[in-house]
């Protein structure tokens, strides 16, 4: 009994050692996910023409700027997201024109669940829902459905997203495609090229054009929480008579990631 005893005794200072070398291995490991994840710029923020396929981790906020050389309008919006609880997000935003041809400002406000996460998952599944009133107070306006695929590529990521949206009447009804792909060139810089179509399968109504398009490279730069992001690129339009328009795309936002 005692020799058995003594055998227990040195056993048990060794089965401790090799718990604590787990567990430091462990801690490590999350350490160096956490840091791989911060590293990813493309994660942390709306740094395109093309909206986010993947919630942000607590909240973000963006404002931008854009010119338009196929309809001649200059517009400005802002949105913010929040992540509620686990997968679920609400955002909500504006945007409007200010010169050239200006539209009123429309805002909008949805919710979005984020159902695989590229960072985790082999593939990303974001469906978001958003409702856009026609104007600051009018209640008649668009219920859009987007979905999202998105896929780490090394440090980068592409993304492939789908939108539908109508009236309530299913007088409006338009269909749109976005393509977009962005990769880190450095610690603090991100370039990328975003594409993007929509067609209107209904009645377009006040001159809104039956198709627009877009494509761009981008390139944003990051400030601690901030990233500021530039584009510039083509555009072009379908207008009511069916005559196009094509014309220089520029676009400047800054994005905060919390």
């Amino acid at each position: 009994m005692p020799a058995a005893q003594g055998h227990r005794s040195h056993a048990l200072p060794r089965i401790g050692l090799a718990a604590a070398l787990a567990a430091s291995a462990l801690a490590a490991g999350s350490r160096a996910a956490r840091a791989e994840t911060a590293d990813d710029i493309w994660l942390t923020g709306e740094i395109s023409p093309i909206g986010p396929s993947l919630a942000p981790d607590v909240a973000m906020a963006r404002a931008e700027v854009n010119w338009s050389g196929a309809s001649g309008t200059a517009s400005a919006g802002a949105r913010a997201e929040v992540r509620l609880w686990r997968a679920l997000s609400v955002f909500a935003g504006a945007a409007g024109g200010f010169a050239g041809e200006s539209s009123p400002v429309r805002p909008n406000v949805g919710a979005a669940y984020q159902f695989l996460d590229p960072r985790t998952d082999a593939i990303g599944l974001r469906v978001q829902m958003e409702y856009k009133p026609e104007g600051l107070v009018e209640p008649e306006g668009e219920i859009e459905t987007a979905v999202a695929l998105s896929r780490r590529v090394g440090r980068g990521a592409v993304s492939l997203t789908a939108v539908y949206g109508q009236d309530p009447e299913a007088v409006e009804q338009d269909a749109e495609l976005a393509l977009e792909g962005r990769a880190p060139i450095t610690a603090r810089a991100t370039i990328g090229f975003a594409a993007r179509g929509r067609r209107s399968l209904g009645t377009p109504k006040n001159g809104e054009p039956r198709a627009d398009a877009l494509a761009a490279p981008f390139a944003a730069f990051a400030l601690g929480r901030y990233q500021i992001a530039a584009a510039c690129g083509v555009a072009a339009i379908e207008r009511p008579d069916t005559t196009t328009a094509v014309g220089v795309l520029t676009s400047l936002g800054v994005t905060v990631a919390w």
